[in-house]
C-alpha cells in the first residue's frame, strides 16, 4: 500500500473515531438528562401518591413507564404498580410467580401493606427475602430503613440510608436518604457524596 492511500485510510479511521466518541458523549449526556428528568417527575408523582393515593398516579405511572423504562427510576414506577393492585391476591399470586424478579416485587409490597397496618417486625422479615440482585433493591432498603425508624432503630435506618447514598447517591432513592438523615439531624457519610452540602446539626 502507498503511502498516499495509508495516509487516506488513517485520515478516515480517525474520522470514524472522532464521529463514534461524538456518538457516545451525545448517548451519554442525554441518558444522563433523562435520568435526572425521570427522578424529577417521580418525586411529583410520589408527592401526588402520598395526598391521593393509587388514583391520583395510576395514569401518570403508565405514562411514565413509556417514556422513561430505560431509566433507573422505572424500578420505582414498577413498585408503585404492584402497591396499586389487589391486596387480596398477594399471597395466592407469591405462590404461583416463578420469576424472581417479579416475585421480589410482590414482597416488597407485602410487606408494604404490613408497613401501613403498624407490623412494622413482620415486614422486616418479608423484606429480608429480597437479595441485593433484585432490581427493586433499593426500594426495599429503603423501606426497611423507614421500619427501622418506626422501631426506634435510629442506627440502623442511617446505615441504610449511607448505604444507598453510596450505591446511588444522585438518584431518586439518594435524594430521599439525604433529606431522612438532614431530618434526623445526623450528618451520616454526607459531605463525601455531596459537594458543598450543609452539615447537619447534632440529634438531641
Amino acid at each position: 500500500m502507498g503511502k498516499g492511500k495509508l495516509k487516506t485510510v488513517l485520515i478516515l479511521l480517525l474520522i470514524a473515531l472522532g464521529i463514534t466518541l461524538f456518538l457516545i458523549f451525545n448517548y451519554v449526556k442525554n441518558q444522563k438528562d433523562k435520568n435526572l428528568r425521570a427522578s424529577l417527575l417521580l418525586s411529583e408523582i410520589e408527592e401526588k401518591f402520598e395526598k391521593g393515593g393509587c388514583e391520583k398516579i395510576l395514569e401518570d405511572i403508565k405514562l411514565f413507564l413509556k417514556v422513561y423504562r430505560d431509566t433507573p427510576s422505572s424500578k420505582v414506577a414498577l413498585s408503585f404498580l404492584i402497591r396499586c393492585g389487589e391486596d387480596q391476591r398477594i399471597d395466592e399470586l407469591l405462590k404461583k410467580i416463578k420469576d424472581e424478579n417479579l416475585k421480589s416485587l410482590y414482597l416488597e409490597r407485602k410487606a408494604y401493606w404490613l408497613y401501613k397496618d403498624g407490623k412494622y417486625e413482620e415486614a422486616l422479615k418479608i423484606l429480608r427475602n429480597i437479595g441485593k440482585d433484585s432490581p427493586n433493591y433499593l426500594s426495599k432498603r429503603l423501606l426497611e430503613a423507614f421500619l427501622y425508624e418506626k422501631l426506634g432503630k435510629v442506627g440502623d435506618a442511617i446505615k441504610i440510608y449511607n448505604e444507598i447514598l453510596t450505591l446511588e447517591r444522585y438518584s431518586y432513592y439518594g435524594n430521599i436518604a439525604y433529606v431522612k438523615i438532614k431530618l434526623l439531624g445526623l450528618n451520616g457519610n454526607i459531605s463525601q457524596f455531596f459537594k458543598g452540602a450543609p452539615e447537619g446539626s447534632k440529634g438531641p
